[in-house]
């Protein structure tokens, strides 16, 4: 009973998390769709998934434990967020919760996870980056209140 309860929490939270970056790529599209032509910067992604995945590396070499991989994931997701881009953040976020998925939760080096307390971890993760970086990216364009 409690797989079921976790993998339907999962579900819900995985297509909550959707639903919110598809409304947000819709919002921004019709708005401000030469802004965000010029904020896709190849370049700008790589670098954003390159340090991720330098501090993902980082933190499996020290051994650390899966919560403070995550926590230590989510400080670097939000710093690509401060200093870049929303497309560069979310791009960011894809690649973390990638790169938490297959170095952190059992089975490691794989992206089956067997756990469903896992699934949902991962799963808050992935709605914690989306909306972490989209308010920190959508705060960094408006300027200083």
């Amino acid at each position: 009973m409690v797989g079921f309860v976790a993998g339907l929490a999962t579900g819900c939270l995985i297509g909550v998390s959707g639903m919110f970056f598809l409304l947000l790529l819709s919002s921004s599209l019709p708005r401000a769709s030469e802004q965000l032509r010029r904020e896709i910067s190849p370049r700008g992604m790589l670098m954003g998934a390159l340090i991720v995945l330098a501090v993902g590396e980082s933190a499996h070499l020290l051994h650390m434990h899966k919560s403070g991989f995550m926590l230590v994931l989510l400080l670097t997701l939000m710093l690509i967020a401060h200093w870049g881009n929303v497309v560069t953040s979310l791009t960011a976020a894809l690649v973390s919760s990638l790169v938490a998925a297959v170095f952190v939760l059992p089975p490691i080096g794989s992206l089956r996870i067997a756990q469903p307390h896992d699934r949902l971890a991962l799963a808050i993760f992935i709605l914690i980056s989306i909306v972490s970086c989209s308010l920190i990216s959508a705060k960094r364009l408006r300027g200083p209140a």
